[in-house]
C-alpha cells in the first residue's frame, strides 16, 4: 500500500502559510501538503535555494506565490515581456513556464516533481469568489460585489499598488480587517469549489495536485 505523496508549498508570507494548511491541506485526502514561508523578495534564485535541501528525497514541490509579489526585474528580459502582456493568465502561465524551464536546467527537477503556480495577481483575489462570505463586514458587501462586477474573473481584479485587491479590500474594510486572521475565516466559507469555479488558473492548479493525487490512489488500489 502507498504512503501519502508529501507535497511542499513554497509560499511567500503568513496568511498564505495559514491559506494551505486551513484550506487547501483538507480538501486532499491522499496528499500531505505542507507549507513553506519564503518570506519576500521572491525571484527564480530564491526559489531554487529553498528546493535544495529536499532534492535527494524526491519530494514533490509546488509553488503558490502572488505575481504582484514576485521580482521579476532579477530574471533577464522576463520582466519586459510581462509587461507587454495584457492578460492575467498569459502573464503568469509565461512567468511560470519560465520558472519551470530555470528550475530544470539549475536543479535538472523534472515536471513530475515541480508544479509551479503563480496567483494572478495575488492570493486575495480568490476571496472576491463569492463576497457574501464577507458577512462579518456586512455593510460593506455591496461595494465588494461591484468591485468583483467590474472585472471578468477575480483573478482579472488588477495589480497596481493602489487597486491590487488586497488593497481594495483594506481601503474598504480599513483596520477592522485582518488579512492573517478575517482572510482565512472568509476563505473557509467560499471553499475550493467555488473558488475553483471563478478563477480558472487557480483552478488549473487544484487539478494538477489532484491528478498527483490520483496517480497515488491508482498505486494503492
Amino acid at each position: 500500500m502507498s504512503k501519502p505523496i508529501v507535497v511542499k508549498v513554497l509560499c511567500e508570507g503568513q496568511t498564505e502559510e495559514k491559506f494551505i494548511k486551513s484550506v487547501i491541506q483538507p480538501y486532499f485526502s491522499n496528499l500531505i501538503i505542507s507549507p513553506i514561508n519564503l518570506g519576500g523578495g521572491i525571484c527564480f534564485n530564491k526559489i531554487k535555494q529553498f528546493i535544495q535541501p529536499y532534492l535527494k528525497d524526491r519530494i514533490h514541490i509546488t509553488t503558490f506565490l502572488d505575481y504582484y509579489g514576485f521580482d521579476f526585474s532579477r530574471e533577464e528580459n522576463l520582466y519586459d515581456f510581462l509587461q507587454k502582456i495584457s492578460c492575467p493568465f498569459e502573464k503568469v502561465n509565461l512567468a511560470q513556464t519560465k520558472l519551470q524551464e530555470f528550475i530544470k536546467q539549475e536543479l535538472s527537477l523534472t515536471a513530475d516533481l515541480f508544479i509551479p503556480h503563480i496567483q494572478p495577481y495575488e492570493f486575495e483575489a480568490v476571496l472576491f469568489s463569492d463576497v457574501n462570505a464577507f458577512d462579518k463586514f456586512e455593510k460593506f458587501i455591496h461595494d465588494l460585489q461591484k468591485i468583483r462586477d467590474s472585472f471578468e474573473s477575480p483573478e482579472h481584479i488588477n495589480n497596481s499598488k493602489t487597486t491590487a485587491p488586497s488593497k481594495r479590500i483594506l481601503n474598504l474594510l480599513g483596520q477592522s480587517y485582518g488579512k492573517n486572521s478575517d482572510g482565512i475565516i472568509i476563505a473557509k466559507k467560499i471553499g475550493i469549489l467555488k473558488m475553483q469555479q471563478e478563477c480558472k488558473h487557480f483552478a488549473s492548479w487544484i487539478e494538477k495536485l489532484k491528478y498527483l493525487e490520483s496517480k497515488n490512489k491508482i498505486k494503492i488500489k
